[in-house]
């Protein structure tokens, strides 16, 4: 997961920083029925995806759709 950056947090959602086009990462997230808000077109958070705190089930579902996105090279579905 060198590919992403997530910012510490004390609030039920997670900030991420992508390497590639955010996106292009939430389409290949929403492609693999994950949910997640681009929040890339607001100030300084280029790049970025907010990631809500789910259950430990939907956790685990996100973070094997985040690995499936990130190995496939363009990021699509």
């Amino acid at each position: 997961r060198a590919a992403v950056r997530a910012f510490p947090s004390q609030a039920n959602f997670i900030l991420m920083k992508t390497a590639r086009p955010a996106r292009q990462l939430f389409d290949a997230l929403y492609g693999r029925g994950v949910l997640v808000r681009d929040v890339s077109s607001y100030p300084l958070l280029d790049r970025c995806l907010r990631i809500s705190i789910g259950t430990p089930e939907e956790n685990d579902r996100f973070l094997a759709a985040l690995d499936q996105a990130l190995e496939n090279k363009n990021g699509s579905t």
